[in-house]
């Protein structure tokens, strides 16, 4: 009886700590995701948010990088009027790399040429703050276009960026950050 008691109080306390750790991603070596089989723990917020995770099926994008789950700006229809929304990822631990990591991912737009926008974003202090990676002449491949970001129409490419300043860092959270004015909605951005 006593080591059943033992037994349960240590599988509570292992429960307990998977529970806590869980919100966080140790990124060593790497981490994949594709959105296959759960949203990843990435998460939708901001005003006006249209990102879901799901099946696309709306004129340019029409569906996913690679298999048949991604994220969108609406899955199914154009994406708000005047939204900024985020797509945030869970907390990653860069602790463990002495170089800089690098970000890749595919992604695939249709949005107002000059006007809407979308960028990937990094905060190391529990998203107080948020920083650009990058900019369109930073170098990376196939990264933003304009100033401003990722713009007008690109069908599925994978985009990739060093993520600078990041290699020791124990708490980094990266978000994609959509803005679209109060005219002409198109099909959005996809991630995967």
């Amino acid at each position: 009886m006593k080591l059943r008691y033992l037994l349960i109080i240590a599988f509570m306390a292992m429960m307990a700590l998977q529970t806590n750790m869980s919100a966080q991603v140790n990124a060593f070596p790497s981490y994949t995701e594709d959105f296959e089989s759960t949203n990843g723990n990435w998460s939708a917020s901001g005003t006006s948010s249209s990102w879901a995770w799901g099946s696309p099926s709306y004129s340019y994008i029409t569906a996913a990088g690679s298999g048949s789950r991604c994220w969108k700006t609406n899955l199914t229809g154009t994406y708000n009027v005047s939204e900024t929304s985020y797509l945030t990822s869970p907390t990653f631990n860069f602790s463990c790399f002495t170089s800089d990591p690098t970000i890749s991912f595919m992604i695939s737009h249709q949005i107002e040429s000059g006007f809407d926008y979308c960028v990937l974003q990094y905060s190391t202090n529990g998203g107080s703050t948020f920083t650009n990676v990058g900019t369109n002449t930073s170098g990376g491949t196939n990264w933003y276009q304009t100033a401003s970001g990722f713009n007008a129409a690109r069908s599925w490419t994978t985009a990739s960026h060093l993520l600078t300043g990041l290699a020791g860092q124990s708490s980094v959270i990266l978000r994609f950050r959509f803005t679209s004015d109060n005219s002409v909605q198109q099909t959005g951005v996809g991630i995967d």
